[in-house]
């Protein structure tokens, strides 16, 4: 096994190498370094010196940038809002239906209670004649209606009513819903028959 090499001696840098003979007195001279390399190259030389890399490329300043000093005071800066209101969509009420709203229509007009008792007097019998107001109003049409004809028994009975309903409407009062009562039960009791829609659509007579 051979001997491991010792160091005997150091020679400092810049002195001679040690005469021996064989070997050179000094060594071989590092080769120059020549250009620097570009940066990059992929496996340059350890000797040749590596270019620094480029500079990143200088993008000009945006459009919208600030200016560094603007020139004299700073305006104050005003924001316009546009905002859109969309006021809510209120349903109409629901329409009730047409007696409800005949109730409503009477009830505004006359209570219940006054248009019983003008009813309960208007078929309230006289003394001494026997029958009331709105019975005897009710003949006076039949006879009309018997000895003229149908027609005008209608239009002298519904007329009466009609023009009784616009005096309440207009006027109001106990007088007014009593003569509705009377004209009402009279045209009820003389004049309409449920027969007279066959003799007006057909011609022929029913009585």
């Amino acid at each position: 096994m051979p001997e491991p090499a010792r160091i005997t001696r150091i020679i400092p840098a810049g002195e001679p190498w040690p005469t021996r003979p064989g070997l050179p007195t000094n060594p071989p001279a590092a080769p120059a370094p020549g250009p620097p390399v570009p940066h990059g190259t992929p496996a340059a030389p350890p000797w040749r010196p590596v270019a620094p890399p480029p500079p990143p490329p200088t993008s000009p300043p945006p459009a919208w940038a600030w200016p560094a000093n603007p020139p004299g005071p700073s305006a104050p800066l005003e924001l316009r809002v546009v905002v859109d209101m969309v006021l809510p969509v209120e349903e109409p009420p629901p329409v009730p239906p047409w007696y409800r709203r005949g109730w409503h229509w009477l009830t505004d007009r006359t209570s219940p209670y006054a248009a019983i008792l003008a009813l309960a007097a208007s078929v309230a019998p006289i003394p001494g004649v026997g029958y009331g107001i709105g019975p005897i109003w009710g003949s006076l049409l039949y006879a009309v209606r018997i000895t003229t004809h149908p027609a005008a028994a209608y239009v002298i009975g519904l007329g009466t009513a009609a023009l009784a309903g616009r005096r309440l409407v207009r006027h109001g009062g106990a007088w007014s819903l009593f003569l509705l009562a009377t004209t009402t039960v009279g045209a009820v009791y003389g004049v309409i028959r449920p027969l007279d829609i066959v003799t007006a659509l057909t011609g022929v007579p029913t009585s």
